[in-house]
């Protein structure tokens, strides 16, 4: 699981950047139209969504060559949506968090 790369196109050069609206599952499914706001509700120094992007990739420790494998975690709780059903609610608990912080009324705190 990635966020797919595209041409930056903030710079005339070739580099590429992640293109948060578009997860690359795996080789058969691409999750699309992810808003970009979500990725402005924050844990910590990162997105909830890349978060989970991160955390539930298919790594390989480096010394004892032991593979994380979250699709085998998902499968063995036979529920094998799990982390495609997880990115879906990331997404929605984001874009709702949002709207209600900029529904509050702001702070006033300098009149004490």
């Amino acid at each position: 699981m990635l966020l797919r790369k595209c041409r930056n196109p903030d710079t005339s050069k070739s580099s590429k950047v992640a293109d948060k609206t578009v997860i690359e599952f795996n080789d058969w499914i691409t999750v699309r139209n992810i808003p970009k706001r979500c990725h402005e509700y924050p844990l910590g120094s990162r997105s909830a969504l890349d978060w989970v992007v991160d955390q539930w990739q298919i790594k390989t420790h480096k010394e004892s060559g032991i593979v994380n494998d979250p699709n085998t975690w998902a499968e063995e709780r036979d529920d094998p949506r799990y982390i495609l059903d997880l990115i879906g609610r990331v997404v929605t608990v984001s874009m709702h968090t949002l709207d209600i912080i900029e529904s509050l009324p702001p702070l006033n705190l300098a009149g004490r």
